[in-house]
């Protein structure tokens, strides 16, 4: 519970998507997804009320958008836009590696700008607003808007923006009260350090940092905890990757809104993050998607 007793409030603003998912020569397409679903359903799963903030593309599924409104998801800061739905292709191999090869399509980009998230309303009150990964410029806008309304902060970024903006996304993060990057971003952010020299690195720069080490676990630098804490990932049936790290930033931000501690902090990410792993896109955090296509 929040202060007072009430149920926290969180903002969990990004994009949505249409995926490609193909893990082991098994695919899927159309499968909803995008960090801001991920994270939304992650938040949930962390015991708060969400408040999704996204551009909705004009071809995204108006189901998948009654389904997290019947879960609670409050969508009143979801905007249509006319522009297709920004669209990934993501494939996994045996030995657990990623091809992300939307990111070297010039539709993905055109779609990122198209698709900006919008701030959330002005009235709003979210305890704290999940800023999934989105350009500079976009982040700092969102950024702006919670500081002015007293929200605790929580930052994602992705391979492309650290690469892109790293210095930019360096500056920002002093701004924020967690910072959630996978190891795989910190390497893009801070290139020549070693995982832990990276994460004590992002630690000087904001007061809370979770690093997200995939089949390796959590790995924390704080201010409470300055030499570090590093957990496990929970045992799990690997079913898919996608989406996983966003899941657990979303409950990262709820537990923010709790007040967990640290240890507390890791824990409600890698329990969403077992859960979220478990499933074909979304379906392990209890949103349905497509059934594979014959002879996919």
């Amino acid at each position: 519970m929040g202060r007072g007793g009430q149920v926290p409030t969180v903002g969990v603003v990004g994009y949505l998507s249409l995926d490609e998912i193909r893990v082991d020569g098994v695919g899927r397409e159309d499968v909803p997804g995008g960090a801001a679903l991920y994270a939304a359903l992650g938040a949930l799963a962390g015991g708060v009320r969400v408040l999704l903030g996204a551009a909705r593309g004009s071809d995204f599924p108006e189901a998948i958008l009654e389904a997290l409104a019947a879960r609670g998801v409050d969508l009143s800061a979801v905007d249509r836009r006319d522009h297709p739905t920004r669209r990934a292709r993501l494939v996994y191999g045996r030995a657990g590696q990623r091809d992300s090869g939307h990111y070297r399509q010039g539709e993905w980009h055109v779609a990122t700008r198209a698709l900006t998230p919008p701030l959330l309303p002005d009235a709003a009150t979210p305890a704290v607003v999940v800023l999934t990964a989105m350009p500079a410029a976009a982040l700092e806008r969102q950024i702006a808007w919670a500081r002015a309304r007293r929200a605790g902060v929580v930052v994602d970024t992705s391979e492309v923006f650290a690469t892109g903006e790293g210095e930019r996304l360096l500056e920002l993060i002093g701004r924020v009260d967690l910072f959630a990057p996978s190891r795989e971003e910190t390497r893009r952010l801070l290139p020549g350090l070693d995982d832990d020299a990276a994460l004590k690195a992002l630690g000087d720069r904001c007061p809370r940092v979770v690093q997200k080490r995939g089949a390796d676990g959590l790995a924390l630098v704080s201010i409470a905890h300055p030499s570090g804490l590093r957990r496990p990932a929970l045992a799990a049936s690997v079913v898919d990757p996608t989406g996983t790290g966003d899941a657990c930033v979303g409950a990262l931000g709820a537990g923010v809104a709790h007040g967990l501690d640290d240890p507390a902090l890791l824990a409600v990410g890698l329990e969403v993050a077992a859960r979220a792993v478990a499933g074909f896109g979304p379906e392990g955090l209890g949103l349905a998607t497509p059934a594979p296509e014959a002879g996919r």
